[in-house]
């Protein structure tokens, strides 16, 4: 499934400096943006909760044989997923509450 979003931009930009010509020298990388912020922020949280891997790994036995490694690659791949749509939907609110804004 395709989801139309934006990447929210850079999450720690680097700064921009002055040198003795008087010009700005942009020589920094953006780093990650704040939507694989969001994203690691999530996963982070979900880690955290112990259950949730082992109730994923669960839910994807039903679709792989009786097998750790797969249950355990199922897991992984629903844990990627929903910290994602986490994310996603972080960055939504974000949006909307930047409209809000006079």
């Amino acid at each position: 499934m395709s989801h139309d979003h934006t990447d929210g931009g850079p999450a720690f930009p680097g700064e921009q400096g002055h040198i003795p010509e008087g010009t700005w020298n942009q020589t920094w990388e953006p780093g990650m943006t704040i939507r694989q912020w969001y994203k690691g922020m999530a996963m982070q949280g979900l880690c955290a909760n112990g259950g949730v891997l082992d109730r994923l790994a669960a839910a994807g036995q039903g679709d792989y044989p009786s097998n750790k490694s797969q249950a355990l690659e199922a897991a992984e791949n629903g844990l990627v997923t929903m910290a994602a749509r986490f994310a996603d939907a972080q960055l939504a609110e974000d949006a909307e509450h930047a409209k809000e804004k006079p």
